[in-house]
């Protein structure tokens, strides 16, 4: 029972908000951007699409 409590406070101690991720996928994007030869509609369908084609209103 005692492993259990510890790995649940393990997972809660490292639960991002969904603040932090979208900083996390920020970084990620302006890496590629430097760092790719990836277009910049493929890098953030990749990061913030899930690999899904995003439309632009």
């Amino acid at each position: 029972m005692a492993n259990k409590t510890v790995r649940q406070s393990t997972e809660e101690r490292f639960r991002l908000e969904d603040d932090e991720l979208d900083a996390i996928r920020a970084l990620l994007v302006s890496i590629l951007m430097k760092d790719t030869r990836l277009d910049r509609e493929e890098i953030y369908a990749y990061i913030f699409g899930e690999g899904k084609r995003i439309l632009w209103h």
